[in-house]
């Protein structure tokens, strides 16, 4: 039954991170103050809305690290990793509320990309954006991989860059 404690372990995190990062957003979705940590730079990075899969990459990054971790310590100690990093991310969330306004528009044409871009959007407020929860857990998740395996490790990291690109690019930071 090792497919069930993992799951085990993974349920209860993953309730706490989306149950956490959601009411959180809510939360600061409604502050009466925002800081400002945009650059001037930020307005000349292009929208690419087709960077919306690579942004999807970090679901993917968590099956691998719940599928290579060798045994159900490993596991344990990933989650513990993953719930710290949680933790330090809402913690700036809730005490340095940052919002976006640069989001551009996208228009709903029925396209898979822009219907992604768009469901994005409206899922995750234009808070909640810094640090990244999605670069740090998709760097976090190739470290750990690659201390499971070194050649898992590289491609992890790889996935991890390609998510990171992705988050300015889809301007969702």
């Amino acid at each position: 039954y090792p497919f069930f404690r993992r799951l085990g372990i993974l349920l209860p995190l993953l309730a706490l991170y989306f149950g956490s990062y959601f009411g959180l957003g809510q939360f600061n979705l409604h502050r009466r103050y925002y800081y400002d940590v945009s650059l001037r730079i930020d307005s000349m990075i292009p929208f690419i809305p087709v960077l919306i899969y690579p942004y999807l990459l970090v679901i993917a990054l968590v099956a691998i690290l719940y599928v290579a971790a060798p045994d159900l310590p490993a596991l344990k100690k990933a989650a513990k990793a993953i719930l710290a990093l949680a933790l330090i991310c809402f913690a700036i969330f809730a005490l340095v509320p940052v919002k976006a306004m640069h989001r551009p528009l996208v228009i709903a044409d029925g396209s898979l990309t822009n219907e992604l871009v768009l469901f994005f959007y409206w899922l995750d407020a234009p808070v909640n954006l810094f640090p990244s929860m999605h670069v740090g857990m998709s760097f976090l998740v190739a470290w750990i991989c690659g201390s499971f395996n070194r050649v898992l490790g590289i491609v992890c990291r790889i996935l991890a860059t390609a998510v990171a690109v992705s988050v300015l690019l889809v301007k969702q930071h």
